[in-house]
């Protein structure tokens, strides 16, 4: 069931999971989507959603458990964190809620506990999710994302809403 790749992404365990994801979906995805506009992060959000789970499924088939599949939005929102880190770096996050730290920082404190949960093969989180999710969220920004940035600032239609 192919489409189960992407119904995952609105899917979730738990009232707890889906509000936490929603938090973090109001927190980055409205910064984001002001700045880029509904269709570029529409588009951002999507295919961090692909990313995010093709690097989980590639892992459970490292691990040799290709019946797991993934769920909830938690990879496409690392996308997301991923991409802010990059186009406010000087913003200040809370990492897990609770301790702050610069946006780059804490994108390099979750990809470093991603990896490590990847390392454990302690199936208690979408590790892979979250780190591919981020690792493309960053590759998004600067192989395509940043020059669209840059030309809206140079034509003056940049607004700054941070």
């Amino acid at each position: 069931r192919v489409w189960t790749a992407v119904t995952c992404h609105f899917s979730h365990h738990n009232g707890l999971h889906f509000a936490a994801n929603m938090v973090g979906l109001w927190s980055l995805g409205s910064t984001i989507e002001r700045a880029v506009g509904a269709q570029e992060f529409s588009q951002l959000y999507a295919l961090g959603g692909v990313a995010s789970i093709a690097g989980f499924l590639a892992h459970q088939l490292f691990l040799r458990r290709p019946h797991v599949m993934g769920l909830g939005a938690s990879g496409c929102l690392c996308a997301l964190l991923g991409v802010f880190a990059c186009m406010f770096p000087s913003s200040q996050l809370l990492l897990f809620g609770v301790i702050p730290m610069a946006a780059p920082t804490a994108l390099v404190a979750l990809l470093a506990v991603d990896f490590m949960g990847m390392l454990s093969g302690l199936g208690l989180f979408g590790w892979a999710a979250h780190f591919s999710g981020s690792l493309f969220g960053v590759a998004y920004y600067e192989m395509y994302l940043k020059a669209k940035v840059r030309a809206r600032q140079r034509t003056g239609i940049w607004r700054k809403w941070w």
